[in-house]
């Protein structure tokens, strides 16, 4: 539907409305406030279901979580004040590179700076961690900026844009269908870079001549829905791939025989290979940050051969470390390079070495998974909540700990065959308290999937709203297992290995299963290792939001040894 399509004297919210309906967004989320509700009445009028959240953060969490399971932007709307409160949402989605719209109503337009109504320059605000921030200057081009907006956000490497709306423009009303050339507002304009000839030649030589190479997969390979062509070219040439930290929604096959698991060598011993004897390393949408130690020892050896493929310029900038910068999309270059390429060299027994490393190291903890020890180990118990998840089902993972925990557990099962329809985290901003808000935004994605929440019990107090409010509200079943330690175990234990004392890191034994129950949703205590897998079964079959709280060690995941091994470093450095 062309731009033509507004016409006729409109109310600014109105004209929002209508373009994020004729752009294809049936869903947005927010906090109702006097400041939206002319965006309200047209949101109603158009179609555009709202998610009413009990905080406007709790709202972008969701949205960052919608926009990964449909790989496309969605939107929060928020007044003034809710603006400060999705503030860490906007900090999570930027991150992790969720294209998520972050849209709130500010002061009257004609009386800035003279002190307004929660007057405050929003786009400032959040414009070192956007792709675009914009206050809109004339309530009758909203819909412009929208597109715009919408434009830049889907665009790679995907990420949030932020637009702030005057009040004014909001409640005003305009004569529309004035301007001498309309545009296609419907239209979602997302540009694939080609790999140049010449890269692909340099790329092709490389692994041509390459004995032992690998690939470490980014979130640009989920970005440009690359999964299957990575499988592929990774299974037809038998170069094994790594993922990079912090996961997106639609995983890689983890039983593939060529998929090795995280590239991190505390979490998974197995990458220290690729240091050891990798020749060639092909990262494909990935960045070169703290996660994969910016590209240099440990991860890596600086005799071996960096290939770093991005999508823009600026992301290869910031990629410089490596020897070699391609601008492509990873699929598009997978797909090319798997016509051109032939392999002849590679080491048949590469791919079996790393695997024979990852079982070595996990049949050290096989002991520790199976232990049935009292209170539960939270390996254990993160094992137990995999094995009893399908690959029609979905487990988000929130906390510190239990984040390493899980990776650990991940690591197990990948090698027992359990596969998952999806699995999702915070990204590297590793923001907490985002377990609730996007499992309930999964199964509001993926209805008939069992959606499954790992947390510590430090994480889980600070989901924002009332516990699993917004889950029972909209009646979206969700089971939270929260591995209770009584303590912010991640920071204890780093405190304890490095000072030998602690300081502020206990935490009460809050009965969350009681709350839950109070909230109107299912709630039980577990305190037994024997006792966890019937009582998700129990939760599973209650029909209603389900918390199992579970009383767990304060043991250190090797998340936690391995930071505490960086610090260290860096404080005799």
């Amino acid at each position: 539907m062309k731009n033509d399509s507004f016409n006729g004297n409109m109310q600014g919210g109105k004209i929002l409305a209508k373009a994020m309906a004729l752009k294809g967004i049936n869903r947005v989320f927010s906090l109702c406030g006097g400041f939206l509700n002319p965006i309200y009445d047209g949101c109603l009028e158009y179609d555009v279901e709202v998610v009413g959240t009990r905080n406007e953060m709790e709202a972008g969490f969701m949205a960052s979580a919608t926009s990964r399971i449909r790989r496309e932007p969605t939107v929060v709307l928020a007044e003034p004040s809710g603006f400060t409160n999705y503030i860490s949402s906007v900090a999570e989605a930027f991150h992790s590179g969720d294209p998520v719209i972050f849209i709130s109503v500010g002061s009257i337009f004609h009386r800035l700076d003279h002190m307004g109504f929660k007057e405050m320059p929003q786009h400032r605000v959040v414009e070192s961690f956007t792709k675009y921030s914009f206050r809109i200057t004339s309530g009758d081009r909203i819909h412009e900026f929208f597109d715009k907006a919408y434009d830049i956000a889907a665009n790679l490497p995907t990420g949030p844009v932020q637009l702030s709306i005057p009040i004014n423009f909001v409640f005003s009303h305009y004569e529309m269908g004035n301007t001498k050339r309309s545009f296609d507002i419907s239209s979602k304009k997302v540009h694939l870079p080609p790999v140049h000839q010449n890269d692909l030649t340099l790329a092709a030589d490389l692994l041509k001549d390459a004995k032992n190479p690998v690939i470490i997969a980014g979130a640009g390979i989920h970005q440009s829905h690359a999964e299957k062509t990575l499988e592929s070219f990774s299974n037809r040439f038998q170069i094994p791939y790594f993922h990079s930290n912090h996961l997106e929604i639609r995983q890689p096959d983890f039983t593939q025989a060529t998929y090795m698991g995280l590239a991190d060598i505390h979490q998974n011993p197995a990458s220290r290979l690729i240091h050891k004897k990798a020749d060639v390393v092909l990262c494909l949408g990935t960045k070169m940050d703290y996660c994969l130690d910016f590209g240099e020892s440990p991860m890596f050896n600086a005799e071996s051969t960096l290939v770093c493929v991005n999508p823009t310029s600026r992301e290869l900038s910031d990629n410089h470390i490596a020897d070699h910068g391609i601008l492509a999309d990873s699929k598009i270059f997978l797909e090319t390079l798997n016509e051109k390429l032939v392999c002849d060299n590679i080491d048949p027994q590469w791919c079996e070495t790393i695997r024979a490393r990852r079982i070595e190291e996990n049949n050290k903890l096989l002991a520790t998974a199976s232990s049935n020890e009292t209170p539960i180990h939270p390996l254990q118990a993160s094992v137990d909540v995999l094995q009893m998840l399908t690959e029609n089902d979905y487990l988000i993972v929130d906390g510190g700990d239990a984040h390493g925990w899980q990776e650990t557990a991940l690591n197990i099962t990948s090698l027992e065959n359990k596969n998952l329809k999806g699995l999702m985290m915070s990204g590297p901003f590793a923001q907490l308290g985002v377990g609730t808000s996007f499992a309930t935004a999964t199964k509001m994605a993926a209805p008939d999937s069992k959606v499954v929440v790992i947390s510590g019990d430090g994480s889980f107090g600070l989901n924002p709203g009332l516990p699993l409010e917004t889950a029972i509200h909209r009646n979206m079943q969700i089971v939270v297992v929260v591995l209770n330690n009584q303590a912010w175990g991640m920071i204890r234990n780093q405190q304890k290995a490095i000072w030998g004392r602690t300081c502020a890191t206990d935490l009460r034994d809050v009965p969350f299963h009681k709350i839950a129950e109070a909230a109107g949703g299912y709630g039980e205590l577990v305190e037994n290792a024997e006792d966890l897998k019937p009582a998700l079964q129990r939760a599973f079959e209650s029909g209603v939001p389900a918390l199992l709280n579970v009383k767990t060690q304060d043991v250190k995941s090797q998340l936690t040894i391995g930071l505490v091994d960086r610090r260290e470093t860096s404080s005799i450095e």
